[in-house]
């Protein structure tokens, strides 16, 4: 008989995998990129901003999530049902072009850190990281777990990054409130 304890575990592992897939996604590189520059630029003046920000997106996750688990179907396939075809391929073609931007942001994001490691261009990082992608989508027998466990230990390490990097900068708690 299992250890209920390592079932448990395991449970929670299940349930919090996904949910790590989605910070990786949405907290990329570029996103990174585009807070730190924020930062550099105006200071903590638009911190208030960035609290708005992470306010909406989790609002618009949970909102899918949500949806997909009281319907059982996608959002594209709710609209295909109730509105037709049409619109349902018009709004996968809008959303793919969103993910693929977002997803070169990111890649752009990597590039520029790779080429202050390496001295290489950006664009061929960008590539690199895009080759890198489609082959493990095409290519890996359990793209999911795969993904899931990449995205796993790439967001612990970001959150460490991150702590660090609060502590090596030791932001003045008076100067961080005046940002909101």
């Amino acid at each position: 008989m299992p250890n209920s304890e390592g079932v448990k575990g395991k449970r929670v592992l299940l349930v919090i995998g996904p949910a790590f897939i989605t910070a990786a996604v949405v907290l990329g590189p570029g996103s990174i990129s585009t807070a730190s520059r924020m930062g550099g630029t105006f200071g903590y003046s638009l911190i208030w901003l960035m609290v708005l920000i992470c306010l909406f997106m989790s609002c618009y996750t949970a909102m899918g999530a949500r949806f997909g688990a009281v319907s059982g179907e996608s959002l594209l396939g709710a609209v295909s049902r109730k509105y037709g075809k049409w619109l349902s391929v018009l709004l996968g073609i809008c959303a793919f072009a969103v993910g693929a931007g977002f997803q070169a942001g990111n890649n752009l994001g990597a590039g520029t850190a790779m080429e202050s490691l390496t001295g290489l261009p950006v664009w061929v990082w960008a590539i690199f990281f895009t080759a890198v992608s489609l082959a493990i989508m095409f290519l890996a027998r359990r793209t999911y777990r795969v993904i899931e466990r990449m995205m796993l230990v790439l967001v612990i390490l970001m959150i460490a990054a991150f702590f660090g990097t609060v502590v090596k900068a030791g932001p003045k708690l008076v100067d961080v409130l005046k940002g909101f």
